[in-house]
């Protein structure tokens, strides 16, 4: 294929909620309170009933009746026979969301104030209180939940070592639904707690351990490099956990999302924790040795985070993660590892799409060279399915992506494999007005008059001189802005 291009883009690779509350009013001589948000009498909002200007925050906008008997919380009383109309039918249904029935500030006040001295982390008490639970799926809960509470605490070494102990306990859970939900909040848990790891590796501030923590579990240092290994054994154990759950429908969820956590967790490696060197000249051999090994730790966790995806046993959630698991390479340019992971797919179709993610992130880093061989592997993987639909829909992204990237050449080339002549010629008329747009109105003419049946010509040659005149209408309205 050529690599010659004359603009760089990206091509596109793709396949209010409104609540209505009702409500209803009786027509009476008195007038109980109405339907409210909770703003109270006064604040003129009128919102809270739906009536503009309304200051006392009833439906009818009359306010509460001043009638003694007729007190908050009750119901309106029937007048006496004969003397006006009666109430009607409903008037004593209270909606669930009556303040007058449950104040809706009941709930947040009922805790009154919290304790100032109250600890801000958790405390080698709260972690005793908690393994004495006799229930080893009331245990596993209870740990796990502490375990989140030490995260947010940045009481990470902690939280490691308590869902250590939560996993003991939710492995003895012998009901297998309450088992899978707390391998699951574990998992989750994992997950959160590699991001607060690789969060904290680049500031290298951590909480201390309590005094009473196993020695063997808490590192000497908050070294990045520390918690880089200790992030990459917590997804080992996340993967291995999600593994064990019995439901395949939620064993195959969390692969996937053990595998995306993963990958995005060395892009994370890859994009902040490498430094650059400020002064070429003058290298500096310890930054060298460090941005190495960071790089070693990124691709290692790629690679398992490709493992992990391949223990799905659904296809459309394991292919759909290797190609997450793509875009994660790319973003971080890690091509040469991505670009080998890609090609591992075993789907065509999503090796296709993993492939130009890979291609477009090189063209956009002025890599077209590289992006040759990858381009050409798209190519094939597209002419490889089988389905002659899908394969003229899937060819349509590679020649869509080789037209962003400028490459209108090898665009042309790509077209010979759709399965119609039809689609041929509207990808064929897409290429040429985009050279018209940028410039190339000329070499399309040329290909249009060497390589396409005389019948087609004339349609070719509007588009070219459709893109001529957008260009044209693009560079007035710049003009007209200055």
């Amino acid at each position: 294929m050529n690599g010659k291009r004359s603009g760089l883009g990206k091509a596109t690779l793709m396949a209010g909620v409104a609540s209505l509350v009702g409500g209803s009013w009786a027509w009476s001589q008195e007038t109980s309170p109405g339907l409210s948000s909770g703003s109270g009498q006064g604040t003129g909002s009128g919102f809270s009933s739906g009536v503009q200007r309304n200051r006392s925050g009833s439906i009818s906008g009359t306010g509460p009746s001043r009638t003694p008997n007729n007190r908050a919380g009750q119901p309106p009383r029937e007048g006496p026979p004969g003397r006006g109309l009666g109430l009607g039918p409903g008037v004593n249904v209270r909606f669930p969301n009556d303040p007058y029935l449950i104040p809706f500030m009941t709930l947040a006040q009922e805790g009154g104030a919290v304790d100032p001295n109250l600890p801000t982390g958790v405390t080698p008490e709260l972690l005793k209180n908690a393994k004495l639970i006799g229930s080893v799926d009331e245990r596993s809960l209870a740990l796990q939940r502490i375990a989140n509470s030490a995260i947010s605490s940045n009481q990470l070494f902690l939280a490691h070592q308590i869902l250590e102990d939560a996993v003991s306990s939710a492995i003895e859970v012998q009901t297998p639904l309450v088992r899978d939900q707390r391998l699951i909040a574990i998992v989750t848990s994992l997950t959160i707690l590699n991001d607060a790891l690789l969060r904290e590796g680049q500031k290298g501030t951590l909480m201390p351990p309590p005094a009473d923590a196993k020695p063997e579990t808490v590192p000497k240092s908050a070294d990045p490099t520390v918690l880089i290994r200790l992030a990459r054994l917590e997804w080992n154990r996340a993967a291995y956990l999600a593994g064990l759950i019995g439901n395949p429908t939620y064993r195959t969820e969390m692969l996937y999302r053990v595998a995306e956590n993963e990958a995005s967790g060395s892009a994370s490696i890859a994009n902040e924790f490498i430094e650059d060197d400020v002064e070429p000249a003058k290298p500096n051999q310890r930054r060298i040795d460090r941005n190495k090994a960071y790089q070693t730790a990124a691709d290692e966790e790629l690679v398992d985070a490709f493992n992990v995806a391949g223990k799905i046993e659904r296809p459309i959630w394991r292919f759909r993660a290797m190609v997450r698991i793509a875009l994660q390479a790319a973003d971080s340019r890690q091509f040469e590892r991505g670009f080998e992971l890609s090609r591992r797919i075993e789907n065509a179709e999503s090796r296709t799409e993993a492939l130009l993610l890979i291609a477009e992130a090189l063209c956009r880093q002025d890599l077209n060279d590289r992006a040759t061989p990858v381009y050409e592997e798209a190519a094939r993987a597209a002419a490889s399915i089988q389905q002659e639909g899908l394969r003229g829909v899937i060819t349509g992204f590679v020649v869509d992506s080789l037209i962003s990237a400028g490459r209108f050449d090898d665009a042309r080339a790509c077209t010979v494999i759709y399965p119609e002549e039809s689609q041929k010629l509207v990808a064929l008329g897409a290429i040429a007005e985009s050279q018209g747009r940028r410039g190339g109105a000329e070499s399309a003419r040329r290909w249009i008059a060497a390589d396409v049946p005389a019948a087609y010509r004339p349609t070719l040659y509007r588009r070219v001189v459709a893109g001529y005149l957008w260009a044209i209408e693009q560079n007035r309205g710049r003009g007209f802005a200055k």
